[in-house]
């Protein structure tokens, strides 16, 4: 798997970073991570081919992780990419609002149907399709009411978790992540203060974590908390940043 950082800042652009947008590609085929910052330019620019994606995985919808969607989906109806993509939303008002969305700006809903599948995301095996296995598991970003997700990537072996949004404080990190071994941990930090948060960080079980959707004042004393303290590498992510798995 590789894996490209399309859009790092948190919930509004700053210079050089955009909002969140994660592209997961294999040999195959590639998969993205929400769609915040300008998805269409930023795959452009980045030599990322439309037709070769088979699934968006949207984890909640707030415009910084959202706001670009249309800018995926008309493309692909316009110039029929590919008819094989399954977009994933978090609740059934924001799939019904997105198509209603595309119908206002002339954009057929039907032709929209008929070309990407639209599914609601579940907890558990929500995708698989021989190339990769994705699994979702609910955070409490937006309260109890479960529309609000994270999503593990698996293949040949390797898994890598994106831990989404959470609530203030991550109290829910430890029933979402403990537990399990990952070859990566992609954990945002809009959410909770990186010294508040450092020694539950270190107990995840990975080989390496990125902190991404980061805003800049939660990481005041990540210079100065020992890094070295942690079983394994820490890392911020940048606009444009690849990682290969």
């Amino acid at each position: 798997m590789k894996i490209t950082f399309l859009g790092s800042s948190h919930g509004y652009a700053e210079k050089n970073r955009f909002t969140s947008a994660t592209l997961v590609e294999t040999n195959e085929f590639s998969y993205l991570l929400d769609a915040g910052g300008p998805v269409e330019w930023l795959m452009v620019n980045n030599d990322k081919p439309f037709e070769r994606i088979r699934g968006i995985f949207i984890t909640h919808m707030h415009n910084d992780h959202v706001g670009s969607l249309s800018c995926v989906i008309e493309p692909m109806l316009r110039f029929r990419y590919n008819d094989n993509a399954t977009c994933f939303f978090p609740c059934e008002k924001g799939r019904d609002g997105f198509i209603d969305w595309l119908e206002i700006m002339n954009v057929s809903g039907d032709k929209a149907k008929e070309t990407v599948k639209f599914e609601i995301t579940k907890e558990g095996k929500i995708f698989s399709n021989g190339d990769i296995c994705v699994t979702a598991k609910s955070t409490r970003h937006l309260g109890e009411n479960n529309f609000a997700f994270s999503y593990t990537f698996e293949r040949n072996g390797k898994k890598v978790l994106f831990t989404g949004d959470m609530g203030q404080g991550f109290l829910e990190y430890p029933d979402l992540v403990y537990g399990e071994h990952y070859d990566m941990v992609v954990c945002e930090m809009a959410h909770a203060a990186f010294e508040d948060v450092a020694d539950m960080l270190r107990k995840t079980d990975t080989d390496r974590m990125i902190i991404t959707h980061y805003y800049e004042p939660n990481l005041k004393g990540f210079d100065d908390i020992s890094l070295a303290d942690f079983p394994f590498p820490v890392t911020l992510s940048s606009d444009g940043m690849e990682i290969q798995l």
